[in-house]
């Protein structure tokens, strides 16, 4: 379960946050290791022995630029959980806790990563 990959810029993002750098390293250990991804609809399916399934809470903008070519680049799949009436939009709920500001995925941004599986 994953968040934003970005730099996290404050110590109390440290563990919503993973670094692009940082989620490259995982993913492309995933991939050494043996792991494939699992969407959840697909998790009863044993198809292979070592799966993981990818998630991402909030729908932050940084999902498109910085996980989904590594994702894609790897052979990995995830799922996006986005946050409906906010989509295009900002995390004004994480600003009423104190906050930065993110944008979220755009409906056109949405589209493409459903295109691209």
């Amino acid at each position: 379960m994953l968040h934003s990959v970005s730099v996290p810029t404050e110590l109390k993002l440290k563990s919503l946050y993973i670094s692009p750098e940082r989620f490259t390293r995982f993913i492309d250990w995933l991939k050494r290791t043996g792991y494939t991804s699992a969407l959840p609809t697909d998790w009863r399916q044993r198809t292979a022995s070592r799966r993981v399934v990818l998630t991402f809470d909030d729908g932050y903008e940084d999902f498109m630029s910085n996980a989904f070519p590594v994702l894609d680049r790897l052979g990995f799949k995830a799922t996006v959980f986005v946050v409906v009436d906010r989509i295009g939009k900002t995390n004004e709920w994480d600003q009423a806790a104190g906050f930065k500001s993110k944008r979220l995925l755009t409906l056109e941004q949405i589209r493409e990563l459903h295109r691209q599986g």
